[in-house]
């Protein structure tokens, strides 16, 4: 998620019972999330947030998970080849 803007909701800024919000925005899903940054005054806007709704931290980490899919499948094809090819020699032995 990246940052979008501050701005501040509820009712004027003079009034006790105003707060302020950080928008972020994911970057996969378009997801806006609104962080209450009322009572934070040292509230951290470069950090890398993760999505609640999808639960990854931008597009990096979901390439990265992508990624990662991809090689899991891999590795299970090439180890079922394997038992296919040790099957295969004991049927012929038969």
């Amino acid at each position: 998620m990246y940052y979008v803007r501050t701005f501040v909701g509820g009712a004027a800024k003079y009034d006790p019972r105003s707060k302020k919000y950080a928008e972020y925005k994911c970057d996969v899903c378009n997801h806006i999330e609104c962080f209450d940054i009322t009572f934070n005054p040292t509230f951290n806007f470069t950090k890398s947030r993760r999505c609640p709704k999808c639960l990854s931290l931008g597009t990096d980490d979901y390439k990265k998970n992508i990624q990662q899919q991809i090689e899991t499948i891999i590795l299970d094809i090439e180890e079922k080849q394997k038992k296919k090819a040790e099957l295969e020699k004991e049927l012929q032995k038969l």
